[in-house]
This record gives C-alpha cells, structure tokens and sequence, in this order.
C-alpha cells in the first residue's frame, strides 16, 4: 500500500519502521521517477535501522551468554 493513501498520522508511524522507508523508496522510484539519488537518504536511514538493530542484538547476546 503506497504510503502516500495513508492519513498523516500513519504516516508517521509507517516512518518509524524500515518497512516504511523502503516502500517511500520504491514508490519513488517506480512512481515518482526518481533515481538512486532520490533514493539515498532512504537507504541511509535503512542503514542506521541495520547498524542500530545490529548493536543491540549483539550487546543482548552477549549479556545472554555470559549471564
């Protein structure tokens, strides 16, 4: 579902996810025209989700094995 039907407030939620900017990152592509670099901020913001969610799976396995 593109992220522009959602009402405001979704949409802010939807932008609290990785799921939600990788589906602004498509519908600008394949909608709006875009190129990759309409699409780098997108895959900056993903890359911190990856960087971010990977730092804190290690610190809670690491606390879960020498616990």
């Amino acid at each position: 579902m593109p992220i522009e039907s959602f009402s405001p407030a979704l949409r802010t939620v939807a932008f609290a996810t990785p799921h939600g900017w990788a589906n602004d990152a498509f519908s600008a592509l394949t909608r709006r025209g875009g190129d990759l670099l309409t699409v780098l901020p997108h895959l900056g913001v993903r890359l911190g989700f990856a960087v971010a969610l990977f730092a804190l799976g290690t610190w809670r396995l690491r606390r879960a094995v020498t616990t």
